[in-house]
């Protein structure tokens, strides 16, 4: 199989009567226009990144079907207020930023 293009290899298996479809990498998901067309994939605007493309909600029922609004907080924002949820004075948070640790 390997000695052969994705599309021999699949026109092969179809004269069969094989059930087959290609595995697709992230750049060809990202391109496929089934995909596009069930609303698979989301597009958000991310304040650091810009536009992202991401995977939708994957389960979206008629009523509440649910999206994706933005990409997600950024790594880290939130550190110091988990940090003082867990008790460490703003003192000890400080001196971990110092030391290099968050």
């Amino acid at each position: 199989i390997s000695r052969h293009s994705r599309e021999e290899v699949l026109n092969g298996f179809e004269k069969a009567e094989a059930a087959v479809a290609p595995i697709h990498d992230v750049r060809e998901v990202m391109e496929d226009p089934q995909y596009r067309a069930l609303g698979t994939l989301a597009e958000v605007d991310d304040p650091e990144l810009g536009p992202l493309r991401m995977q939708n909600v994957l389960f979206r029922l008629s009523g509440t079907p649910g999206g994706i609004r933005w990409a997600g907080r950024p790594h880290g924002a939130d550190t110091e207020e988990i940090l003082a949820g867990l008790g460490l004075s703003e003192t000890r948070i400080a001196a971990l930023r110092d030391q290099g640790a968050l």
